[in-house]
């Protein structure tokens, strides 16, 4: 089966080095995007084309998590991997709700990294770097809805913007950072600022 794929990231040294490894391993219909809304202009005007996509968690213009459903709707068949600096416990549920098992962080050696876009591309397991069914993390309990307004949270936006942001109602968003007091066990947001520095979540 012919590839085609779309690597996602907001920093083109890392863009470019994804490629390369891509590229070494002998695939060259490859495509890049450095926001969630160059993602979607790629796939909406390459609809149903991108088997494979490469993508950071958080990208300049918000989260992943956000666009899930989105992207799922143009291309249903797309394979997604993450890479990203952050730890994969933490996003595991709302992840594998879209079926993404794939997931490597950015610590990751160079033999690492080579090997994961291998596997995923051929779409073979690599258990070492596959999502975990373990939810003992309280930031895995949150959906991908609370995840991206963690996210914002955590960038210093209030609700007002947030809710701009996000294209919904403040109320609604008051509702979802209420949920995620709830989730995580905290009463406040420097709580949660704590608790989410605990857990290497930036």
């Amino acid at each position: 089966m012919e590839r085609k794929i779309l690597v996602a990231d907001d920093h083109a040294l890392i863009r470019n080095g994804i490629i390369g490894i891509i590229e070494s391993l002998g695939y060259s219909d490859v495509m890049e995007a450095e926001s969630l809304s160059s993602i979607l202009k790629v796939l909406t005007v390459h609809r149903g084309e991108i088997t494979h996509g490469l993508f950071d968690l958080k990208l300049t213009d918000g989260i992943i998590l956000e666009k899930l459903s989105f992207i799922k709707k143009i291309n249903p068949e797309i394979s997604i991997a993450i890479i990203s600096m952050n730890r994969p416990d933490i996003y595991q549920k709302p992840l594998m709700k879209f079926g993404i098992e794939y997931y490597l962080t950015k610590t990751a050696t160079d033999d690492e990294m080579r090997d994961f876009i291998r596997r995923f591309l051929n779409n073979e397991p690599y258990p070492r770097h596959k999502i975990s069914r373990d939810f003992s993390n309280p930031f895995s309990k949150l959906t991908e809805a609370e995840h991206a307004v963690l996210n914002y949270m955590l960038e210093g936006k209030g609700t007002k913007e947030i809710a701009v942001r996000r294209d919904e109602a403040q109320g609604s968003v008051s509702t979802l950072k209420r949920r995620i007091f709830e989730k995580t066990g905290t009463d406040n947001e420097i709580e949660l600022f704590q608790l989410a520095l605990s857990y290497d979540i930036s």
